[in-house]
């Protein structure tokens, strides 16, 4: 299989996975997938009332709709970050891996003393792959 025929069939089954799920979430107000819980909240009551198959006409239609804006976004801002990216050298890196510790050290819902603990064993599972001689 080629590398194109293995991308696509990889976004195929995530974009079935995610939009399958919204159909348990009307059905059954159980969400198949993180993304479809907000759907049970509206879907389940209409599939009570009888107006499942407007709920799952408009969770597939608009599901469909949110990937091929998503798509169109991705192709038309991928070629600049991919440019950015590869810019990126050690002092980015380290810029971005402080900026990383702090902003999870001030957005954690841990006791504050339990936050620099978080932030060195991410630091230290972040460089588990470098060796150091």
């Amino acid at each position: 299989m080629s590398d194109n025929r293995a991308i696509a069939l990889l976004m195929a089954l995530y974009i079935g996975g995610i939009s399958g799920g919204l159909v348990s979430s009307i059905l059954l107000n159980i969400p198949g997938t993180p993304a479809s819980m907000v759907t049970a909240f509206d879907g389940a009551p209409m599939a009570r009332k009888g107006e499942g198959a407007k709920a799952l006409g408009t969770g597939i239609f608009f599901s469909f709709l949110g990937t091929i804006f998503g798509l169109i976004a991705l192709m038309i801002i991928a070629p600049y970050l991919a440019a950015v990216a590869i810019k990126f050298g050690a002092f980015e890196y380290c810029a971005l891996s402080i900026f990383s510790l702090v902003a999870g050290h001030f957005a954690g819902r841990q006791r504050y003393g339990q936050r620099p603990g978080s932030s060195a064993a991410g630091c230290h599972l972040c460089h588990v792959r470098h060796q150091c001689f």
